[in-house]
């Protein structure tokens, strides 16, 4: 996970206008795949996240790979309507609002 501060370039190069951080070449490899094991390393890059003050997760995710865009859909991820070309590969950005837990 990478984080960028205001005014800084992003490993793509965009200039970021608030802090984020960015999930950046997430794999899992086959044998794991199903077993929600993406939703837990999902889950503690947010909550990491959270410690360091970030109020969005973000990443790019390959146009073609529809099984990846429905596991960070299922983590709360949403697509910007963004896209980049990184690596010669068309990328689609997607994000996730994250929240401090709230007190009951």
């Amino acid at each position: 996970m990478l984080i960028t501060e205001p005014g800084e370039a992003s490993f793509i190069g965009e200039t970021s206008r608030q802090r984020i951080a960015d999930l950046v070449a997430v794999y899992v490899t086959p044998a794991a795949r199903g077993t929600g094991v993406i939703q837990a390393l999902l889950d503690a890059a947010a909550e990491w996240a959270l410690t360091q003050e970030v109020p969005k997760l973000q990443l790019f995710v390959h146009a073609q790979n529809l099984r990846a865009q429905r596991a960070y859909a299922k983590s709360g991820f949403a697509f910007t309507g963004e896209s980049a070309t990184i690596d010669e590969s068309h990328e689609l950005k997607m994000t996730r609002p994250l929240r401090a837990p709230t007190a009951d």
